[in-house]
């Protein structure tokens, strides 16, 4: 059931939204936007109804002047790609300019339902899409689907990319980030090891590392959507995802893992690590294998020893990680929809722009049309990732998912920490985290 909350109710919880990570990039966390969640069980819709953007796809007169305000929380040194699309909307243009705003990855969503209330809000916003829905609810973002339905290149994104809220199009990511598992290639050579493909296979290669002294599996598993970002990708590997939690499943899962804490494969201090912990300790070559993000590739060529990446070891339903990234929005209110929807085509949605972001960040473009790129398929890591992103599964479409997401971390550190069973872990998941539409 989908309950519905005037916008100052939806003020009155933001504090818990603002947490939730764009799971795989977001500037608060290793990954992050790496990795991705808020505190608390389901809150449902934040909107007392949502807007009717009615957005006109006409352009206007090439000799319009006007300003589209652009809210982010990346960084001028996450976001230097925005020029392709401001230097491209200049030349039709030459009289509209882009403003960008960065609000902190902690405040931006509350500062954006606050606009709900008093107006005034951005013309777009590029952030954690994983938010879009609740603020499209509240009447803070418009409905792109006019845009999108007349883009000839729509085909060309996974489902995962394309937020909706119903038959509305509420925000478009132009790349991913997300986890596969790094291996000491040295240290398992060693042994004569090779990369897992299997979670069974996984666990039998941690119990020979542990045997020959070394360390097995560094991975987050502190309380926040950091770490949900990570567990999300053993979930799915079997089958699980919000709203279709089972409860043998699920312990199944978290019975693995714990049985991996307390057997000492993966350290106990993984409850207070986020994924740059994890990296460095990898990095340190003591540890055989790290779940971790392609958004560290660059910090992962400096190591000293030979390493490689390979999907995450599969389940009974597959390998399937969870895809994290910045997805673009236009106001509800805005003025400009077409000018926006020009500045983010150009910016994110091309394949030229997002071979430009991967080359830039590191960050997986999304375009099937792009993983043939030699960009891509020359680098044995970037096709990799490139792979892992079209396996990947997405979180549902829901208002709940940035709440549930810190919902998710916070059990799963309970379950690495010994605080909860498995079983009592799984019970906990599927009473506050099926709750979804």
């Amino acid at each position: 059931m989908r309950f519905t909350r005037t916008v100052a109710t939806a003020l009155a919880v933001a504090g818990a939204l603002s947490l939730a990570a764009c799971s795989g990039g977001s500037p608060t966390t290793s990954a992050s936007a790496g990795p991705s969640g808020s505190s608390g069980a389901n809150t449902g819709s934040l909107g007392a109804g949502t807007a009717s953007s009615g957005f006109s796809t006409a352009l206007p007169p090439s000799d319009t002047s006007a300003t589209i305000n652009i809210w982010t929380y990346l960084t001028p040194e996450q976001s230097g790609w925005f020029k392709t699309g401001e230097d491209l909307l200049a030349k039709e243009f030459p009289n509209v300019k882009v403003n960008v705003t960065y609000v902190p990855y902690d405040q931006i969503t509350a500062k954006l339902l606050g606009t709900a209330a008093s107006g005034g809000g951005p013309d777009g916003v590029i952030f954690d899409p994983t938010q879009a829905i609740a603020l499209e609810q509240a009447g803070v973002l418009g409905d792109m689907s006019p845009f999108w339905n007349e883009f000839s290149d729509a085909s060309q994104f996974p489902d995962f990319a394309v937020w909706k809220d119903g038959d509305k199009v509420i925000s478009v990511q132009g790349y991913a980030n997300t986890t596969g598992l790094f291996y000491n290639k040295d240290l398992l050579d060693s042994l004569g090891l090779q990369p897992p493909t299997t979670v069974s296979q996984l666990g039998d290669d941690l119990k020979q590392i542990h045997a020959a002294g070394k360390q097995g599996l560094a991975i987050s598993a502190v309380p926040t959507s950091e770490s949900e970002f990570q567990i999300m990708t053993w979930m799915f590997g079997e089958g699980q995802n919000y709203g279709s939690f089972t409860q043998d499943k699920v312990a199944s899962v978290f019975s693995t893992l714990q049985g991996w804490v307390n057997a000492g494969y993966i350290p106990k201090d993984a409850v207070g690590w986020g994924a740059t912990d994890a990296l460095t300790a990898f990095s340190n070559g003591q540890y055989a294998f790290t779940q971790n993000g392609n958004w560290n590739i660059a910090l992962m060529k400096k190591v000293p020893f030979n390493w490689g990446v390979v999907a995450m070891p599969a389940g009974s339903a597959g390998s399937h990680s969870v895809p994290g990234g910045e997805g673009a929005c236009i106001g509800a209110k805005t003025k400009n929809a077409a000018l926006v929807w020009e500045f983010f085509k150009d910016s994110m949605l091309t394949k030229a722009s997002q071979i430009g972001i991967l080359n830039e960040l590191g960050s997986i473009p999304v375009r099937k049309d792009a993983a043939s790129d030699p960009a891509i398929s020359s680098d044995p890591v970037l096709s990799t990732f490139a792979n892992i992103v079209a396996n990947s599964m997405a979180r549902p479409n829901d208002p709940n998912t940035g709440t549930d997401e810190v919902t998710m971390g916070k059990i799963w550190n309970s379950v690495a920490g010994g605080v909860v069973t498995p079983d009592q872990g799984a019970q906990q998941v599927v009473s506050q985290l099926n709750n979804v539409g």
